[in-house]
């Protein structure tokens, strides 16, 4: 679990660690200029803010050059399939994304 950084060293006490709970806090901003790091606030616009770093390189990932389906479209399950055809009796405005799953 990450702790807050303004709390986070051997300096502070246990009990004065403040561990990243989503619940908590209901404003986040990241900057894309300071990437792996959020600053988390408990109030809307509140003064007091955590700052929590879940980054631990300055490089992001690689990300994979080839497709994972290189064929294009894999074909669903039969059983999901039908299903979904049980389900579009039941939605409206859908039709043409369930049929475009279906075929």
């Amino acid at each position: 679990m990450a702790n807050s950084d303004e709390s986070s060293g051997r300096n502070v006490p246990k009990e004065n660690k403040q561990p990243f709970k989503v619940s908590k806090y209901k404003q986040f901003l990241y900057n894309k200029d300071t990437p792996g790091k959020l600053v988390a606030s408990e109030y809307i616009g509140g003064i007091a803010t955590s700052t929590f770093t879940f980054l631990k390189t300055a490089n992001p990932p690689e990300l994979p050059a080839e497709k994972a389906y290189p064929l294009g479209k894999v074909r669903i399950n039969q059983k999901k399939t039908d299903d979904i055809k049980k389900l579009m009796e039941y939605t409206v405005g859908y039709e043409a994304f369930y049929d475009t799953i279906i075929q």
